[in-house]
């Protein structure tokens, strides 16, 4: 979401989840939980669960052209589908390697249950204060994922003599040319969540989303 739009759309106000998808590693119930399990929260009976979210800046010689917040990840990736990109990569302003991969994505904790983990990535519980680095189909395929703390500043460099994107949780695609950074850190904003579950609810989630046991 555009940085015009933050006051609007960004509020501390938690959210209340009701599955409407297939997994919903969100969503406090499902649909036919709701009329029993919304009146003790009406009555107070919940906390708050607060996950980190994502900032990104897009920049091109040296201007900044937008900023955007994420709750799952963000990602510099192709846009032609015979394509791959080059992705120079730096943390902490520090070089870490070039990607030859289809792209490159951040994900928050939250993020580490959509996209990085269908790329490979790790599992991460939700209030756990990290970033997760992962390529995307990467050439070579001995590349992994990286966790790194949250106040890691991530850099990623679009490289390619076709077509390039940002992707913001994969709701808007921004253009990138060759040369464009992406500068990705912990937002200063965190996503609000209603619960009356046990704390540990997470893990129980895992085993019956994911069919761990």
């Amino acid at each position: 979401m555009h940085e015009a739009c933050e006051s609007q759309r960004l509020s501390h106000t938690p959210v209340l989840g009701i599955n409407l998808g297939t997994l919903g590693f969100l969503a406090e119930m499902e649909p036919a939980e709701a009329p029993e399990r919304i009146p003790p929260l009406v009555r107070g009976d919940y906390w708050v669960e607060e996950r980190i979210m994502l900032q990104i800046e897009h920049w091109r010689d040296g201007e900044r052209l937008g900023t955007y917040q994420a709750l799952n990840e963000a990602v510099v990736g192709r846009r032609s589908l015979s394509r791959v990109v080059r992705v120079p990569t730096r943390l902490n302003d520090q070089a870490l390697t070039t990607y030859t991969a289809d792209g490159v994505l951040v994900a928050t904790p939250t993020g580490s249950t959509a996209y990085s983990h269908a790329a490979g990535g790790p599992i991460l519980h939700p209030e756990v204060h990290s970033l997760i680095l992962t390529p995307i189909c990467p050439h070579p395929t001995t590349s992994g994922s990286i966790v790194v703390p949250a106040n890691t500043v991530v850099e990623l460099t679009a490289h390619t003599d076709h077509e390039a994107a940002l992707s913001i949780d994969g709701q808007e695609d921004v253009p990138m040319r060759d040369g464009d950074v992406a500068v990705m850190s912990a937002s200063p904003h965190v996503a609000r969540f209603l619960r009356n579950q046990k704390r540990d609810y997470f893990y129980e989630t895992l085993l019956r989303k994911l069919r761990l046991s």
